[in-house]
């Protein structure tokens, strides 16, 4: 018969570790005690004295800076993105030649990712220019 496999509550854990550390009582006299197995009070027991040292860090600040920085990243990201899906809402299901004159060299999205987005060959849009430029009076 198998047993249900129980979850136990961080604080039940940090009060089991921790009696463990003061090393009152055998580890096997807390298992029987708590109902727990000797071997996962032994697993919290080492996990509470690797990660003690997280409890006294002198500067949680440059948690809170790097966080920050990760989320001007991804906000940044988002911009990039949300540009891409307006360039692309103008494009419904269009031919080549459409799409090519659809490429915009000052739009703020680059001729490098607009070509990728539209499937249009940048030596195309290039050679269109200067074809352009050569025709003009």
């Amino acid at each position: 018969m198998s047993r249900k496999r129980r979850r136990h509550s961080a604080e039940f854990k940090a009060v089991v570790a921790m009696e463990a550390l003061r090393g009152v009582k055998a580890v096997n006299e807390l298992a029987r005690e708590y109902e727990v197995h000797p071997v996962q009070i032994a697993k919290w027991k080492k996990e509470i004295k690797e990660r003690s040292a997280e409890l006294f860090k002198k500067n949680p600040d440059i948690e809170v800076r790097e966080l920050a920085r990760e989320r001007e990243r991804l906000q940044k990201k988002v911009g990039e993105l949300t540009l891409d899906v307006d360039f692309l809402k103008k494009m419904r299901s269009i031919g080549a030649s459409a799409r090519l004159n659809m490429i915009n060299q000052s739009h703020p999205l680059s001729v490098r990712r607009q070509c990728s987005l539209l499937s249009v060959s940048r030596g195309r849009v290039y050679r269109e220019a200067v074809a352009r430029f050569r025709s003009a009076p």
